[in-house]
């Protein structure tokens, strides 16, 4: 059996759906069906139920090497095969067992303005309902209380924004050849360009045309009732029994049109807030600068010019 001989280890919200998806469409790819096995960052999910859809975020999870090896069954003569789990650059075991697993894996990572990222990703959780608390703000204090109570990752809004200090445990495992660091600019400026620089690293015939007309995972909108999306997402008594009494063909299009309506243009983050965690992350970034050797001043400049 052929397993994975490259990663795609995020970072989460950052384009790694889509860029799962455009390798996928390569002839001389093989990408897992399951995006996110988080088969390497296993640690991450000991408790099953610790924050609201922890249990379900286990479950959708491969952590047994079983469960893991059964994703590349269907692999054939493909030069590249591999799997996609944005965790793994926040784990801290990941990049010792993924080096233990094959010293001679290739990673790919992509990343974010942190700012940016985290609040993604905190807007990502009220969309889907299952954020408790609707400030942004007030999601960040509650961080730490959250990771010392175990929630899992999807909750570290602002700690998984330290990309250097992530990073170098990959490249203290691992010879800097084989890894390969792109930005989110990269793939929303010229996404071509930058899947025929993932297919050179990997190998692969980087001639062949890439769809990036669709953009996976994208989350531009926000609710404008957080508490509609709760009860929609989040099973209860009255939700089951509606699912008991309503088709699924009419129960689907009702959804729809609720989540129609009750979306709205995902608001900016004030200028106070971005230039208050920038601050936060000044010195990770400036180091990340060096390490992955790429102008990062953009990101500093975004927040306020007096960080630069």
């Amino acid at each position: 059996m052929r397993l994975p001989n490259f990663l795609l280890i995020g970072a989460a919200k950052s384009g790694t759906t889509s860029i799962h998806n455009y390798l996928s469409q390569h002839p001389d790819i093989f990408m897992s069906s399951n995006k996110e096995p988080r088969f390497f960052a296993a640690e991450l999910f000991n408790d099953p139920a610790a924050g609201p859809g922890d249990a379900n975020g286990r479950a959708s999870a491969c952590l047994t090497p079983d469960s893991y090896q059964s994703l590349f069954l269907d692999v054939a003569d493909e030069k590249a095969v591999g799997e996609s789990s944005a965790v793994y650059i926040y784990s801290r075991t990941a990049p010792l067992k993924i080096a233990q697993f094959d010293p001679a894996m290739k990673i790919i990572a992509i990343l974010r303005n942190p700012v940016d990222r985290a609040y993604s990703q905190f807007s990502k959780r009220v969309t889907l309902g299952i954020e408790p608390l609707s400030n942004f703000i007030e999601a960040i204090e509650a961080e730490s209380w959250r990771i010392e109570k175990g929630w899992h990752p999807i909750w570290h809004y602002v700690q998984r924004g330290f990309y250097c200090k992530q990073l170098k445990r990959y490249y203290a495992q691992f010879d800097a050849k084989q890894i390969r660091v792109f930005l989110y600019e990269d793939l929303q400026n010229d996404p071509k360009r930058l899947m025929k620089e993932i297919y050179g690293f990997l190998g692969v015939d980087d001639t062949i045309e890439t769809n990036v007309d669709r953009k996976h995972n994208a989350n531009s909108t926000t609710p404008r009732a957080a508490f509609i999306n709760r009860f929609m997402h989040q099973p209860s008594r009255l939700t089951k029994a509606i699912q008991r009494i309503i088709p699924k063909s009419h129960l689907a299009l009702m959804t729809q049109v609720v989540r129609r309506y009750n979306t709205r243009e995902k608001p900016p983050i004030s200028k106070a807030i971005r230039n208050s965690l920038m601050r936060m992350f000044q010195a990770d970034v400036e180091e990340l600068q060096d390490l992955i050797n790429r102008d990062l001043s953009m990101w500093l400049a975004d927040a306020d010019e007096s960080l630069l």
